[in-house]
């Protein structure tokens, strides 16, 4: 059980202190920028939330449809520009306070632009790949 392994580390409050540490360093935890369920705050922010929930997907699809239906890298490679080129064009619109967002449009471009980091981080692992086979292992 995942709750006695963690008392086993030294219990809840050494658990929660080193999570929220840990977490804490990736992302800087606002509470008017987090989202809450049952009243306790989210250990990332919304957009960091969307970002790394986008990452995994951006890989895990990346995967599947480059070994099922596309063999062109540079389809993906546009792809993941843009999504990416979604989170830097917001970042923009927000730091010069053109338009006020909601915790649930930040996670929305944070998922944009978490997929294409994770689509970006499979282009490159393919490339590196077949540069190698091609290349060095001749």
């Amino acid at each position: 059980n995942f709750a006695k392994l963690v008392l086993v580390l030294g219990g809840k409050k050494f658990w929660i202190h080193n999570t929220n540490t840990f977490f804490g360093k990736i992302c800087h935890q606002k509470p008017d920028r987090s989202f809450f369920f049952r009243d306790k705050q989210f250990l990332l922010c919304a957009r960091c939330t969307g970002l790394y929930i986008g990452i995994f997907l951006g890989i895990i699809l990346s995967i599947i449809l480059v070994n099922l239906l596309f063999s062109n890298l540079l389809f993906f490679l546009f792809l993941s520009i843009t999504l990416i080129f979604i989170e830097v064009l917001d970042f923009f619109i927000r730091f010069k306070e053109l338009i006020k967002d909601a915790n649930l449009s930040r996670f929305f471009v944070g998922l944009f632009g978490g997929l294409g980091v994770g689509c970006l981080i499979v282009i490159i692992i393919i490339s590196v790949v077949k540069f190698i086979s091609v290349y060095l292992l001749v």
